[in-house]
């Protein structure tokens, strides 16, 4: 209806993002001091999946991550602080994905962390893992839901406060708990 009497909430809902896939600019990285942001990352070339350490720093932060940063979340946040949606939900991918042979070297703690800080400027916000993010990283174990990279993705989302409740009240003056087990 015009006046939206048939809407119980509304939300922003999205995935498959930022994860900056054949990008000639996202050669992103943490430098040597584990603090600095290089952007043309000497350390690691971040593009080459087939030379790629496990261990880098590549924290992929090109085009899709700008647009994101500078543009799509601050649209989202002004239509929540206006009230026209209630929360946002990342349905999972933001790392991109690789073949069903291989593993991906994206799945590092500083490109979780630099996602982390990205949505961490987005008010009630969710996330759940995709199967890039959760299932084709390297040290992935398939009998395990404890392998390293899946504590570092807990560690990096489902133990954030900002990801554990919402910031604001819904249009209706309350918000929901969350909870995660």
């Amino acid at each position: 209806f015009a006046d939206k009497s048939d809407v119980v909430v509304q939300f922003f809902a999205f995935g498959d993002s930022p994860y900056d896939a054949k990008c000639e600019k996202c050669n992103t990285c943490i430098a040597l001091d584990d603090v600095t942001q290089e952007a043309d990352c000497t350390r690691f070339d971040c593009l080459d999946y087939t030379t790629l350490e496990d261990d880098n720093t590549c924290t992929y932060e090109g085009r899709e991550y700008e647009c994101w940063r500078d543009t799509i979340i601050p649209y989202m946040n002004s239509r929540i602080d206006a009230g026209d949606a209630a929360f946002s939900v990342h349905a999972g991918d933001f790392i991109k994905g690789v073949s069903a042979l291989q593993t991906s070297p994206r799945c590092n703690p500083y490109a979780l962390a630099s996602r982390r800080n990205l949505f961490s400027a987005i008010p009630n916000f969710l996330i759940v893992p995709g199967d890039n993010d959760w299932n084709e990283c390297a040290a992935y174990d398939l009998n395990s839901n404890t392998d390293p990279h899946r504590k570092d993705w807990r560690r990096t989302f489902a133990e954030e406060p900002q990801f554990q409740q919402f910031s604001t009240d819904f249009q209706e003056g309350v918000k929901p708990i969350i909870s995660r087990k």
